[in-house]
C-alpha cells in the first residue's frame, strides 16, 4: 500500500508529465497567471529537479507566444512568384554547361529496400527524382510535337478532309487539339520553358500572367527564348510484370479510403506544397 507521501509523490509526477504535453504557448499563457513570488518559488524547485536529473535537456519557455494562425491557401500571385523563382533557378542550372543534356529514364522497378543503408536510399531517391524530371521533359516534348502535328493538319486546307472529320478520325476533341496547338506556339517562342521543371498544366495555367511578366522583364524572356541544347534520351530498361505495381513482387498496400484533405490537387499542387513548406509552424 502507498503511504500518503507516496501517493502525493506519484500524483505530483503525473502532473509534471502532463504539464510537459502542452505547447510552449499554452504553458506561457498559464504561467502568466502566477505572481512574481510564486514564479520565483516555482523556478527554484524546477531548477533543483532539473539539476537532480543530471542536466536532461528541456525546452525553455521564453514567454507567451501568439497563437499561430492557420495557413491559408496560396494565392495565384504567390504561386506565380514561386513559378518565376523556379524558372530562374532551373535556367541557371541549365546554363552552367553547354554539354549535351541527358534525359535518363533508366531506373529499377520493384526495388528491395530492406538491405539498403540510408545513404544508398538517398542515392536511389535522387535518381528517382531525376528520372521523374527527365520523364516530365520527354512528356512536354511529346506534347509540343503533338501540337506541331495538329497545327499542320488544321492549316492544311482540308487536304485530309474537313477538320471535324480529321479530329474524329484521330479520336480527339477539337478543344483538346487547340490546347496542344497553343502549347506548341508557346514552346516555339520560349523553348527553354521545357527545362524549367513545370508541368504542362502549370505552364498553361500561368501563361497569361507569365506573358505579361516577360513583357516587363526582357532578360528572363531572352533566356527562355534561347534554343535548347542537344538532348540525349536514355533508358530502354525492360521491367518484368511481377515487379510492376500490382505484380506478385510489388510492395502491396491497402487502398486508401480517403485522400489527405490538406492536399491541393489543382494543376499547381507542387507549387502549393512548396509554399506551405516554407511557412514556419
Amino acid at each position: 500500500m502507498f503511504s500518503d507521501d507516496g501517493i502525493f509523490k506519484a500524483t505530483f509526477i503525473k502532473r509534471i508529465k502532463a504539464i510537459g504535453t502542452y505547447s510552449e504557448a499554452e504553458l506561457a499563457e498559464a504561467m502568466d497567471t502566477l505572481d512574481g513570488e510564486n514564479m520565483k518559488t516555482l523556478d527554484v524547485f524546477v531548477k533543483q529537479i532539473h539539476k537532480n536529473l543530471n542536466g536532461v535537456k528541456t525546452d525553455t519557455v521564453s514567454g507567451k507566444k501568439a497563437v499561430t494562425k492557420k495557413k491559408t491557401k496560396p494565392t495565384a500571385e504567390e504561386k506565380f512568384r514561386s513559378v518565376v523563382l523556379k524558372m530562374e533557378s532551373a535556367l541557371s542550372r541549365y546554363e552552367e554547361t553547354e554539354e549535351i543534356d541527358n534525359w535518363s529514364i533508366n531506373f529499377k522497378a520493384g526495388e528491395y529496400y530492406g538491405d539498403k543503408t540510408f545513404n544508398q536510399l538517398k542515392e536511389i531517391h535522387k535518381k528517382l527524382i531525376d528520372v521523374g524530371t527527365c520523364a516530365d521533359k520527354i512528356k512536354l516534348l511529346a506534347f509540343v510535337e503533338r501540337g506541331s502535328m495538329y497545327y499542320y493538319l488544321k492549316s492544311s486546307d482540308e487536304r485530309f478532309g474537313r477538320w471535324s472529320d480529321v479530329c474524329h478520325e484521330l479520336d480527339i476533341c477539337r478543344r483538346t487539339v487547340d490546347r496542344y496547338i497553343n502549347f506548341f506556339h508557346i514552346m516555339s517562342m520560349y523553348p527553354r520553358l521545357l527545362v524549367c521543371q513545370l508541368s504542362f498544366e502549370a505552364i498553361m495555367t500561368m501563361y497569361k500572367m507569365l506573358q505579361e511578366y516577360l513583357q516587363a522583364h526582357e532578360s528572363l524572356a531572352g533566356r527562355l527564348q534561347q534554343p535548347l541544347k542537344q538532348v540525349r534520351v536514355g533508358g530502354g530498361t525492360i521491367f518484368s510484370s511481377h515487379r510492376l505495381p500490382g505484380g506478385r513482387g510489388s510492395n502491396a498496400s491497402e487502398v486508401p479510403e480517403n485522400l489527405s484533405p490538406a492536399c491541393d490537387w489543382d494543376p499547381l499542387w507542387a507549387i502549393s506544397d512548396e509554399l506551405y513548406g516554407t511557412d514556419s509552424e
